[in-house]
């Protein structure tokens, strides 16, 4: 008895050829994504820091407060913030919601004497102090360290 075998399909080697490219396409695709990703997450860590340090400094210049520090309340599921300070003044004002996902619940703002070394500090895990200011070789290099910020919102 002759069995009808058909001729279409692909053989075996065909299809493990077709393997092997795929896979190497995604092993040079995926560390591409991971690096654009990055970057993008950086970006709006910096975005973040210069919109904090703007709306701070617009705040104080309208609600001069008798020790010119600002805690920043921060809500790490949806980015909304908030403070009063003695003077009256509201940094929802000038500034509605950051990214989410920042490490902590506040933000201290220190402006004058008190920023000598930092105006503010931001945490997100993933992402390192060298990652935004790469030329800092003493900034530290373990993701979800804290990012100083001087009070124009630039990275130290």
């Amino acid at each position: 008895m002759k069995l009808n075998r058909s001729k279409k399909g692909f053989t075996l080697v065909e299809i493990m050829i077709v393997v092997v490219i795929i896979g190497l396409l995604a092993a040079m695709a995926i560390p591409a994504f991971q690096k654009v990703r990055k970057n993008s997450v950086s970006k709006t860590v910096l975005n973040d820091a210069r919109q904090i340090a703007g709306a701070a400094q617009q705040l104080l210049l309208q609600h001069p407060a008798t020790d010119a520090n600002i805690t920043i309340a921060y809500d790490t599921n949806t980015g909304a913030i908030s403070t009063n300070l003695s003077t009256g003044g509201n940094i929802q004002d000038y500034l509605q919601k950051i990214s989410k996902g920042y490490a902590g619940n506040s933000i201290v703002y220190l402006s004058g004497a008190n920023a000598a070394s930092a105006a503010f500090n931001l945490t997100l895990n993933g992402i390192s102090p060298r990652d935004l200011n790469p030329s800092n070789t003493a900034a530290s290099n373990n993701p979800g360290d804290p990012i100083n910020f001087d009070t124009e919102g630039k990275p130290l």
